[in-house]
């Protein structure tokens, strides 16, 4: 599942290889070479004496300090002897891009069972001490670093003179111990089969957990993450149907009245108090709410989010296949043009298309307020922005996004009737 690369003299791991389906991915992409992961407290250290136990093990010795590093499935068991303390510098900046590095914190849990997430803009610019801790990781997008302590410790965390990263210094009371450390996948299965109590590192919040287990309770019935994602837009949109039913009944009710609001206008142009009490007048003899079509979005807003972050940050997605996306995770790349285009790139991603072409229809076929007045504004480019905004996005984003405006298409007839 893993390799990583060791400094012999200083017992630093300089690198963590993760097996993936693809090949091996590197999740600890470190450019100083004077920095690591178990860097020792006191730069005297050396270590001269060198064993290779196996392929998965390695023992190292120096003046009385003995480091032993055994990798045992996903994990690396690290026994400490004569070392009270250890650090591990963290990159506050990875090869991912500027959309994800949104998801990188610092995660701390104590032996009284509270989670404290850091953000990485705090850690870079202020010390801040943890004592009683049970273990402390740094989270990516679909991965996480974390060290697990055998006895409880105290963590401090550092600003780096660079202000490129941060160190973490891991200390306690004992000068023999141990640290069990994970470097891997956010996949509840593995974190759960491994030690539960790590299992507080997927929790992003009530409402984002409720959405992420709606979409495994869909995939349990599908066996497929595309079809998941499709079942769990459905089931919003028809949970919502009645509200957005009534909200274009509400819309086609609006276009008809603006023959008479336009006149109300012109009658009393001079007089803007009567002319909202003739239009309040007029919405109660007609039973028309003028916020009627806002209602629907309003209260899907919050759904949408928890969605958003549930579906960009799910491990699940990675390597999950529907029809000819080969990877949920990440834009669904169809053909690579020899010349980049503008605003795209080079990848021809085609649900953003697909989208963007729906969404251009539901607005071609929405209802528009007449008026004898100034000209509305046209709102034709809307669809080409939205495409442009999810062209990069994950495709199991995009594909939720266009099931829910192909639904909205559907109810939008439906109210038109």
């Amino acid at each position: 599942y893993m390799r990583f690369v060791i400094n012999r003299e200083t017992g630093i791991i300089k690198e963590v290889l993760l097996k993936e389906q693809n090949g091996f991915i590197n999740l600890y992409p470190l450019t100083n070479k004077g920095l690591g992961l178990f860097m020792p407290t006191v730069s005297t250290v050396s270590f001269q004496h060198l064993q290779e136990q196996s392929r998965s093990g390695m023992l190292l010795q120096s003046n009385g300090k003995t480091r032993e590093y055994v990798l045992t499935g996903r994990t690396v068991q690290t026994t400490l002897k004569g070392e009270n303390s250890i650090q591990f510098y963290m990159p506050a900046h990875t090869e991912e891009s500027r959309q994800d590095a949104r998801y990188l914190r610092l995660v701390v849990k104590d032996n009284a069972g509270t989670t404290n997430n850091i953000k990485i803009s705090r850690a870079l610019k202020q010390t801040i001490v943890f004592n009683n801790v049970a273990w402390i990781a740094l989270s990516f997008k679909h991965y996480s670093l974390l060290y697990d302590p055998d006895i409880s410790v105290s963590v401090q965390i550092s600003p780096h003179i660079s202000r490129e990263g941060f160190i973490v210094n891991i200390k306690s009371n004992q000068d023999n111990w141990a640290l069990k450390s994970y470097f891997g996948p956010n996949y509840s299965p593995i974190l759960s089969q491994i030690e539960p109590n790590w299992l507080s590192l997927l929790d992003y919040g009530i409402l984002n957990n409720t959405m992420k287990g709606m979409l495994s309770i869909c995939y349990k019935l599908t066996r497929n993450y595309g079809l998941a994602i499709i079942v769990l837009a459905l089931f919003f949109n028809m949970l919502f149907a009645p509200l957005t039913i009534e909200s274009y009944r509400s819309m086609k009710k609006m276009q008809g009245l603006q023959p008479h609001m336009q006149a109300l206008k012109e009658q009393h142009k001079d007089n803007p108090q009567a002319i909202n009490k003739e239009m309040l007048a007029l919405y109660k003899r007609h039973n028309v709410n003028p916020m009627g079509g806002c209602l629907p979005m309003l209260l899907q807003i919050p759904v949408f989010i928890a969605l958003y972050n549930t579906l960009m940050r799910s491990y699940e997605l990675k390597n999950a296949t529907f029809l000819w996306v080969k990877d949920l995770s990440v834009p669904d790349k169809l053909l690579t043009l020899p010349q980049a285009l503008p605003f795209v790139g080079s990848d021809i991603n085609l649900l953003p298309i697909l989208m963007a072409v729906l969404m251009f229809v539901q607005q071609k076929m929405s209802p528009t307020p007449k008026s004898s007045g100034a000209a509305m504004p046209s709102l034709w480019f809307l669809p080409i922005i939205f495409g442009v905004i999810f062209y990069k996005f994950p495709a199991g984003l995009v594909l939720y996004w266009f099931t829910n405006s192909l639904s909205m298409l559907v109810l939008q007839n439906i109210g038109r009737k």
